[in-house]
């Protein structure tokens, strides 16, 4: 109920033009606002593919709190608000949705600066870069030392004392 009363606040303060970002659990949800209460989004046709499509805000904010984020304001001058608008509808109806090069963000930059661009998709792209330099790096330790990998064990239930009590040993 909360997000509810949250999100018509935030509906009131909309101008057309606006994107508006809708936090999901594992992504946000990203949407240009029309006027009369509708967005213009990457929603989900009866398949299940995405597509651009029109619909209320409230749909499509379900129960998350959404927020106006027009976040390149300060660095890209954005489209006047009939234009953004303008380009948002004619839109309406395209499926070539993809994740990464043409995801709900995407969409929602391209109506209101002119170009598509995805923070979340570069600090994706970023952390998972990070994440492989982590794993490359444990598989190398691994391999370097790996003979004590295997001692470890050994040495560890010894200096436990695990060895004299009878107790199962560590095992890694």
């Amino acid at each position: 109920m909360a997000e509810v009363k949250h999100n018509t606040s935030v509906l009131s303060s909309l101008e057309e033009g606006d994107i508006i970002r809708i936090p999901r659990e594992i992504y946000d949800h990203y949407a240009i606002y029309i006027g009369e209460g509708n967005v213009v989004h990457f929603g989900k046709d009866e398949k299940g593919n995405g597509v651009v499509k029109e619909e209320d805000f409230f749909k499509v904010c379900k129960n998350s709190k959404a927020e106006k984020y027009n976040y390149l304001d300060k660095y890209i001058r954005p489209f006047d608000c009939k234009t953004i608008v303008a380009r948002a509808m004619s839109m309406i109806g395209e499926k070539d949705y993809n994740l990464f090069s043409n995801n709900c963000e995407h969409m929602a930059t391209s109506c209101r600066y002119g170009n598509k661009y995805s923070l979340q998709v570069l600090i994706g792209i970023a952390c998972s870069s990070d994440c492989l330099a982590v794993v490359f790096i444990i598989l190398i330790v691994i391999f370097v030392f790996g003979e004590w990998l295997q001692i470890l064990p050994g040495i560890w239930n010894k200096e436990l004392g695990l060895d004299q009590l009878g107790s199962s040993p560590v095992v890694w």
